[in-house]
């Protein structure tokens, strides 16, 4: 869930910056929990019903093409 962000320049921007973010794995990808490092988006996910071991897939977790 958390991301690395860099850039070509080391000057800051003087016009706002988007970016656009896709993260996508296998159809068999499941939930693996991996440490304390992520310990807020864990409890955000148990919060909404996943849990380990789950599929990649329902509402947080669009199919960008079936």
């Amino acid at each position: 869930m958390r991301t690395l962000h860099g850039g070509l320049s080391s000057i800051t921007p003087t016009e706002t910056v988007r970016r656009f973010t896709l993260r996508m794995t296998a159809p068999d990808g499941v939930i693996r929990y991996r440490g304390d490092w992520a310990k807020d988006e864990r409890a955000m996910f148990e919060a909404k019903g996943y849990r380990e071991g789950d599929r990649l897939e329902g509402p947080m977790f669009p199919q960008l093409y079936p």
